[in-house]
């Protein structure tokens, strides 16, 4: 009676290690999983901030030389200087969501750590709860991921619309410049042409 009592703890203890260990090389791919989808988010950031930067020198510069003759774009620069403040807000939203993500990350490392070198300590519905845990916080990096996304898109596409008004308003200046020395030359011919006339015997 002994032998199979001792037989069935043995068995007991053998499945409930060997769910253990299954939950935790589930709970480990989960990290990497999470650790991948962080480190796309921190490369996007980068480029979103690296987009609005790109704006806001754009912006800037457009702003002392095409905007000083062209009105209509000097107004819409004072607008995208809105735009990129509201910009700039968005990502910094983003990028404490990120740091918070990334603490967060580092807490369920430390847990995941902590069941490898203490297993007998833990049950299996507890590392069910990590790796909950896990893909929760991998949901939240995907929503940053994507909110990143968007404002890069919306950025480089605000970029591109500018860069295309900036060319329209060198082309309209360069078509009034034209004018304007055609005129000028109309205007020297017409009194060269009143010069020439007025020493004509009558």
């Amino acid at each position: 009676m002994d032998k199979q009592v001792e037989d069935i703890r043995l068995q007991t203890e053998k499945m409930l290690k060997n769910e253990k260990l299954k939950k935790m090389k589930e709970a480990n791919e989960q990290m990497d999983a999470l650790n991948e989808v962080i480190s796309d988010l921190e490369k996007q950031n980068l480029e979103a901030s690296s987009r609005l930067q790109d704006l806001k020198g754009l912006i800037a510069q457009t702003k002392s030389k095409e905007g000083v003759d062209d009105p209509e774009l000097y107004n819409h620069l004072k607008k995208l200087e809105a735009q990129a403040k509201e910009a700039e807000k968005e990502l910094k939203e983003i990028e404490e969501g990120s740091a918070d993500l990334k603490k967060n990350r580092n807490e369920l490392k430390k847990a995941i750590e902590n069941v490898e070198e203490n297993p007998d300590n833990f049950t299996p519905f507890q590392i069910d709860a990590l790796i909950t845990n896990e893909d929760e916080e991998r949901t939240k990096a995907f929503v940053l991921l994507q909110q990143s996304q968007a404002a890069t898109r919306n950025l480089e596409a605000t970029i591109n619309d500018l860069e295309e008004r900036i060319g329209a308003s060198r082309q309209a200046k360069g078509l009034y410049d034209t004018i304007k020395d055609l005129n000028e030359e109309f205007q020297v011919n017409c009194k060269e042409i009143k010069d020439q006339l007025a020493t004509l015997p009558e």
